[in-house]
Protein backbone atom coordinates (compact mmCIF):
# COMPACT_ATOMS: atom_id res chain seq x y z
CA UNK A 1 0.00 0.00 0.00
CA UNK A 2 1.31 3.43 -0.96
CA UNK A 3 0.16 6.47 0.97
CA UNK A 4 0.11 9.74 -0.80
CA UNK A 5 -1.29 11.91 2.10
CA UNK A 6 -3.16 11.36 5.11
CA UNK A 7 -6.55 10.40 3.36
CA UNK A 8 -5.60 8.96 0.43
CA UNK A 9 -3.81 5.26 -0.44
CA UNK A 10 -3.31 3.52 -3.74
CA UNK A 11 -2.76 0.05 -3.86
CA UNK A 12 0.13 -1.14 -5.98
CA UNK A 13 -0.10 -4.40 -7.51
CA UNK A 14 3.32 -5.63 -9.20
CA UNK A 15 2.43 -8.69 -12.17
CA UNK A 16 5.35 -11.30 -11.79
CA UNK A 17 3.77 -12.95 -14.81
CA UNK A 18 7.07 -13.83 -17.20
CA UNK A 19 5.90 -11.64 -19.87
CA UNK A 20 5.25 -12.98 -23.52
CA UNK A 21 8.80 -11.50 -24.66
CA UNK A 22 10.78 -12.47 -21.93
CA UNK A 23 13.20 -14.89 -23.51
CA UNK A 24 13.62 -17.96 -21.95
CA UNK A 25 16.72 -19.31 -19.83
CA UNK A 26 17.96 -22.42 -19.67
CA UNK A 27 22.24 -22.86 -18.52
CA UNK A 28 23.42 -25.24 -20.66
CA UNK A 29 26.67 -23.44 -22.39
CA UNK A 30 27.02 -24.67 -26.03
CA UNK A 31 30.56 -26.37 -27.36
CA UNK A 32 30.97 -23.97 -30.66
CA UNK A 33 33.18 -26.29 -31.52
CA UNK A 34 31.76 -29.02 -31.61
CA UNK A 35 30.18 -30.12 -35.32
CA UNK A 36 27.33 -32.37 -34.11
CA UNK A 37 24.77 -33.40 -34.89
CA UNK A 38 23.62 -32.14 -31.81
CA UNK A 39 24.63 -29.72 -29.41
CA UNK A 40 27.20 -30.61 -27.32
CA UNK A 41 27.46 -28.66 -23.78
CA UNK A 42 30.64 -26.76 -22.58
CA UNK A 43 29.25 -26.20 -19.50
CA UNK A 44 26.18 -26.19 -17.02
CA UNK A 45 25.57 -22.68 -14.98
CA UNK A 46 24.88 -23.58 -11.36
CA UNK A 47 21.35 -23.39 -10.16
CA UNK A 48 19.86 -23.17 -13.75
CA UNK A 49 17.05 -25.08 -14.76
CA UNK A 50 19.55 -27.18 -16.89
CA UNK A 51 21.44 -28.21 -13.78
CA UNK A 52 18.14 -28.87 -11.76
CA UNK A 53 17.50 -31.27 -15.28
CA UNK A 54 20.46 -33.15 -14.58
CA UNK A 55 22.07 -32.16 -17.69
CA UNK A 56 26.31 -32.38 -17.94
CA UNK A 57 28.79 -31.01 -19.55
CA UNK A 58 29.52 -33.32 -22.26
CA UNK A 59 26.47 -34.11 -23.30
CA UNK A 60 25.24 -34.08 -26.57
CA UNK A 61 21.51 -32.17 -26.82
CA UNK A 62 19.79 -34.01 -29.47
CA UNK A 63 16.12 -32.74 -29.34
CA UNK A 64 14.00 -30.41 -26.70
CA UNK A 65 11.09 -31.03 -26.74
CA UNK A 66 10.36 -33.31 -29.23
CA UNK A 67 11.73 -30.93 -32.02
CA UNK A 68 15.53 -32.09 -33.59
CA UNK A 69 18.73 -30.51 -32.98
CA UNK A 70 21.32 -30.43 -35.45
CA UNK A 71 23.47 -27.53 -34.49
CA UNK A 72 23.54 -24.53 -32.32
CA UNK A 73 21.07 -22.42 -34.85
CA UNK A 74 18.13 -24.78 -34.50
CA UNK A 75 18.71 -25.25 -30.19
CA UNK A 76 18.90 -21.77 -30.06
CA UNK A 77 15.88 -21.33 -32.57
CA UNK A 78 13.64 -24.55 -30.55
CA UNK A 79 14.78 -22.50 -27.24
CA UNK A 80 13.46 -19.28 -28.01
CA UNK A 81 10.08 -20.54 -29.30
CA UNK A 82 9.20 -21.02 -25.47
CA UNK A 83 8.52 -18.68 -22.54
CA UNK A 84 10.13 -19.03 -19.10
CA UNK A 85 8.05 -21.13 -17.41
CA UNK A 86 7.26 -23.85 -20.02
CA UNK A 87 8.40 -27.35 -18.92
CA UNK A 88 10.33 -28.62 -21.95
CA UNK A 89 12.02 -32.83 -22.67
CA UNK A 90 15.24 -32.57 -23.10
CA UNK A 91 16.93 -35.46 -25.43
CA UNK A 92 20.42 -35.95 -24.63
CA UNK A 93 23.04 -38.23 -25.86
CA UNK A 94 25.20 -39.16 -23.09
CA UNK A 95 28.50 -42.02 -24.10
CA UNK A 96 26.57 -44.40 -25.58
CA UNK A 97 22.77 -44.11 -24.04
CA UNK A 98 19.81 -41.51 -24.87
CA UNK A 99 18.56 -39.89 -21.95
CA UNK A 100 15.40 -38.15 -21.56
CA UNK A 101 15.59 -35.18 -19.07
CA UNK A 102 12.86 -32.59 -17.99
CA UNK A 103 13.35 -29.10 -17.78
CA UNK A 104 11.30 -25.80 -16.91
CA UNK A 105 12.86 -22.99 -18.39
CA UNK A 106 13.63 -19.99 -16.28
CA UNK A 107 14.77 -16.11 -16.24
CA UNK A 108 18.40 -15.19 -16.26
CA UNK A 109 18.75 -14.08 -12.80
CA UNK A 110 16.13 -16.00 -11.30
Amino acid sequence: MLRLSNKEAVEVKIDETPSKHARPYFGGMPEYTFEGPGVQIASVSSGSPAEKAGLKEGDVIIALDGAAVKDVNEYTKVLFAHRPGDRIEVRVRRGEKEIDLQAVLGTRGE
